[in-house]
């Protein structure tokens, strides 16, 4: 193992650097363990990027990390800060930047770093952590935290072609924004535009009978429509972009509204309420109740509660009806004047109301029609795309005047809420003018570019740079064509000019052209003997055909004969890419076909299909893959591929409402739960409750059908918020009981530091039960600790309490033992004492002052010796016989518990004993205990003579058996 230790760290030395890096790479964790110094040597001084780079890698002590984080070595720098979010144990780490966002980049699971990307300060941070991080969730995790406008544009910047799930966030998210915008503006506009209407319906309050309802309708839009723009004021808020309030508008209108409603007349044209109903005469209730529903059909009609043109037949049935009935009645007797001139204010609201609603269905098929076809041409990239676009912006304005036309032929009451069919012309009308807009502003980025175009030409020219001149003329070109004519014309003027100037400086250099044309007849006559694929070959005839018109014209009669050889090898050159462009036709023809298959199986779909019990998801698809299938069969023939066109787009339209329909139920149903959402949010208070039923209607809303993608994200962003609100609570409350066992694991955590900081200070001289006791009590006393934790912290502490336990088991032998050999060591001298005051008759004074100089002698705790102390002292008691024996007795019963061999000469006494011991146990009379026994041995006494073999056998029985 050493020689293997020490060749790697030759290797280490070894002059090729590549060796040196494979020796530190092919380290095994447990030898990269042990070269840790080594290792940040060569990370910090090795000549070799690459191997430090290596060596940083297999550094795993932090405290040989935190040196390169200042390092200039940028790869440096951020191995370095990985190493330490990896193997750093310090919890204060995370809060240099680089260290957590290096704990960010490496995580895998974003729950895992949801607590340092909350810590993030900065969005400059989230924006290279949502760039940067190493894995998908952890980036849409720091894409997720970012919200302001400008912090969103710069991600969507740095994700491009690097994660399409955070840059299609990004651009969601400012698509929101924008939006936002947009319909604010929208909002503001049409405040203003309400604020107009009030002022001229005011002008003819006094002689307008429907002055109050005009301006019931005009404060309930207003409402309406200062609701949306608050909600979107709020929105843009929440992004950091700001916007103008509506407070001056708002001032305005309400001052208008007083003065409208000061106008109003004393006695308004109203339908009767019930109370003057009842007091109508009997003769006159028939037109009382005819004019009443006339009356409530007149207000559904105007309020939108009916759309007159999807149902005109029963509506105007329904009309006719009750005015049959006033008609009936009339023929009886004659209605009251006051009745009579509201019927015919009713009667002829609602007959201009059916007039406009007969002209609005002779309109629903066009309308529709322009509709569904309302949608922008791509982006325009050659000059025949620009030609589409100049076409679709044609196209558009005159579909946008038939729909201005149609809405003015149909002519519907201002006061009336609109029909499905007028709505939807509105909205077409606002489609074709995004593409007038659209094509506008594409007219206006091509008119700078030209004259940018022509300013550089100038330029160009100016300095003499022919070859910048020609490419700028060549683009110029182009560009005048990508133009529609009328515009181009007014600009080809001084590009003409320009384009004389740059022939004029071909001019001066004709004599350095006569090489190129060499060397272009040479590639013509080269690609006519080994021509290319068709379309390349085509292209290149045309560069060289470019590049020959590049040159100037043809001024010397050798670069006539080149010209000749050039159009010959060209002509060749391009035979076999004519057959190429014959097959084109043919295929444009296959593409016609194929255009009109689509056409046909679409028409067969939509004619076919139980659309009662569709299947939505397969439409929405058919509809796009029609579309996608279409745009494959390109190009085609102009004329007749226009037909076509016309009938593939009603059809894409007719498809389309259906879905469109499918789109409003299932939104309707996602507002539902969305609703519902709320509730739960706001009313219930029981966590687990609210969860459970935010989850359930999660479910719900997965099952709902399909919905249009803007619209199911705004009701998803608005949902999700409701659903992280109510998570979020939760997770509060776990976090509070987490915290409270954070809390009490570092509480035992410390008892454990603290009972071991008393095992480390204490030995066998000064352990103490009572503090085993203690510890024990206060680590019992603790409950809910984390389960995850709990055996851990069991396991420790019963090995902390065996280790001091072991010290209480020494120190109890230690003062057995101590206690064992005092008392031998005082019956040795007390039996000494007695024998001598036996035999010399010693006076009470020597004998006080003989037992005062017995070694460890205490007179409070005589103990066993007390009773032969007594007798030695009152010097009236004689030795006692048969002690020796007694004691004999004892010496071999204490060897008999300790297990030890008896002397030959005391085996039948120790039978005896052993047979009488055996009594005792069945008795339960035995006492085997060395302490008892020894004060047994103590109390046996005065003795007439001394046996120090037997003694010594004895005590050191009683030692054996306390091990």
């Amino acid at each position: 193992m050493l020689s293997k230790l020490f060749r790697s760290r030759a290797r280490f030395d070894d002059p090729d650097p590549e060796v040196r890096r494979r020796s530190v790479v092919t380290l095994t964790e447990e030898d990269a363990a042990s070269f840790q110094a080594d290792l940040a040597e060569l990370a910090a001084s090795d000549a070799d990027v690459a191997v430090r780079r290596a060596a940083i890698g297999r550094l795993t002590e932090p405290d040989k990390l935190a040196p390169f984080l200042a390092s200039d070595d940028a790869d440096l720098a951020r191995l370095a800060a990985e190493g330490i979010a990896v193997y750093g144990t310090d919890p204060n780490r995370f809060a240099q930047p680089e260290i957590r966002n290096a704990a960010i980049r490496t995580a895998r699971d974003p729950d895992e770093v949801s607590r340092l990307i909350g810590e993030v300060g900065y969005d400059t941070e989230l924006i290279q952590l949502a760039v940067t991080a190493k894995h998908a969730k952890v980036r849409l995790a720091a894409a997720e935290k970012l919200i302001a406008e400008h912090s969103l544009a710069e991600l969507e910047r740095a994700s491009r072609d690097r994660d399409k799930n955070v840059n299609r966030l990004a651009r969601t998210r400012l698509d929101t924004i924008k939006h936002a915008k947009s319909d604010a503006e929208k909002a503001d506009r049409r405040a203003h535009e309400l604020v107009k209407s009030l002022e001229a319906q005011l002008r003819s309050a006094e002689t307008d009978p429907l002055f109050a309802a005009k301006l019931g309708l005009i404060r309930q839009d207003f409402a309406s429509n200062l609701a949306r723009h608050r909600e979107h004021a709020r929105l843009l808020k929440e992004h950091g972009v700001g916007i103008a309030g509506m407070d001056e508008v708002r001032v305005a209108f309400d001052a208008l509204v007083a003065a409208a409603e000061n106008a109003l007349p004393k006695a308004p044209v109203v339908t009767p309420e019930p109370t003057v109903a009842t007091a109508i005469t009997t003769d006159t209730r028939p037109f009382a109740e005819s004019l009443a529903a006339l009356s409530k059909l007149h207000a559904d009609l105007r309020s939108g509660a009916r759309d007159v043109v999807a149902d005109y037949d029963a509506i105007h049935t329904e009309s006719v009806e009750q005015q049959d009935h006033w008609l009936a009645a009339a023929d009886h007797a004659p209605p009251p004047e006051v009745l009579a001139r509201q019927f015919h204010e009713v009667t002829h609201a609602l007959k201009l109301l059916f007039d406009a609603a007969l002209r609005a269905r002779g309109f629903e098929a066009e309308v529709n029609s322009i509709a569904g076809a309302a949608t922008p041409p791509s982006e325009p990239q050659s000059p025949e795309d620009f030609e589409a676009l100049w076409q679709a912006r044609r196209r558009a304005r005159g579909q946008s005047d038939r729909l201005a036309r149609v809405l003015d032929q149909i002519a519907w009451p201002a006061d009336h809420t609109h029909p499905a069919i007028v709505r939807t012309a509105r909205g077409a009308e606002r489609d074709l003018a995004a593409i007038d807009v659209a094509a506008e502003s594409h007219l206006q980025t091509l008119i700078a570019r030209v004259e940018a175009d022509i300013a550089r030409l100038s330029e160009a020219i100016g300095e003499g740079n022919l070859s910048l001149a020609t490419s700028l003329e060549a683009e110029g070109r182009r560009l005048l064509k990508s133009l529609p004519p009328a515009i181009g014309k007014r600009m080809q003027g001084e590009f003409n000019g320009l384009a004389a100037r740059v022939l004029e400086l071909k001019d001066w250099v004709t004599y350095a052209t006569h090489p190129k044309r060499e060397q272009l007849t040479a590639e013509m006559e080269a690609l006519a003997q080994t021509p290319l694929a068709p379309p390349l070959q085509a292209e290149k005839i045309r560069e060289l055909r470019e590049m020959w018109k590049g040159l100037g014209q043809v001024t010397s009669h050798a670069d006539r004969r080149l010209f000749d050889r050039f159009n010959a090898a060209a002509e060749t050159a391009f035979a076999p890419c004519r057959a190429y462009f014959e097959e084109q036709g043919s295929r444009r023809k296959f593409n016609l076909e194929q255009r009109r298959k689509i056409c046909d199986e679409l028409a067969h779909y939509i004619a076919d299909a139980d659309w009662a019990h569709a299947d939505w998801r397969a439409a929405e698809r058919i509809l796009r893959a029609a579309r996608d299938e279409w745009r494959k069969f390109h190009p085609v023939d102009r004329s007749p591929g226009r037909k076509v066109q016309t009938r593939f787009e009603g059809l894409t339209a007719q498809l389309y409402e259906l879905i469109k329909a499918e789109w409003d139920r299932n939104i309707a149903i996602k507002q539902g739960i969305v609703k519902e959402a709320q509730t739960v949010r706001d009313s219930v208070s029981d966590m687990r409750d609210a969860t459970d039923r935010i989850k359930t209607l999660q479910r719900h809303w997965r099952e709902v059908g399909i919905t249009p993608r803007r619209v199911d994200q705004s009701l998803w962003r608005e949902f999700r918020a409701i659903c992280d609100a109510v998570f979020g609570r939760r997770d509060a409350a776990m976090e509070e009981v987490r915290q409270a066992s954070a809390s009490l694991l570092q509480q035992a955590e410390q008892l454990l530091d603290e009972y071991q900081s008393v095992f480390d200070a204490s030995g066998p001289g000064n352990a103490d039960p009572a503090v085993a006791r203690d510890f024990a009590d206060r680590f019992n006393a603790m409950r809910d600790l984390p389960r995850e934790a709990v055996r851990r912290l069991e396991g420790r502490f019963r090995e902390i309490d065996k280790n001091y336990r072991v010290l209480l088991r020494q120190a109890r032998h230690r003062r057995a033992t101590a206690g064992i050999d005092r008392l031998e060591r005082i019956d040795a001298a007390l039996s000494k004492l007695e024998i001598d005051a036996a035999a010399t008759g010693l006076d009470t004074a020597g004998i006080e002052a003989a037992i005062a100089a017995i070694p460890e002698w205490e007179e409070h705790a005589a103990g066993p010796f007390a009773d032969r102390v007594r007798r030695l002292r009152t010097r009236g008691s004689a030795p006692v016989q048969g002690v020796i024996e007694r004691r004999r007795s004892l010496a071999i019963e204490m060897e008999i518990v300790a297990g030890l061999e008896t002397p030959p000469e005391d085996q039948s006494r120790r039978l005896a004993l052993q047979v009488e011991r055996l009594n005792q146990k069945h008795r339960q009379t035995l006492d085997d205990d060395p302490q008892q026994m020894a004060e047994r041995w103590c109390r046996a006494g005065p003795v007439e003579r001394d046996d120090p073999t037997l003694r010594a056998r004895f005590f050191e029985a009683c030692r054996h058996t306390i091990g």
